[in-house]
């Protein structure tokens, strides 16, 4: 739902960062 997506939001940023 919404909240899954709101999470993989979210880790997707942090590994974004996290990459760079």
């Amino acid at each position: 739902g919404t909240y899954q997506h709101h999470k993989e939001l979210k880790a997707a940023q942090g590994i974004k960062i996290t990459a760079q």
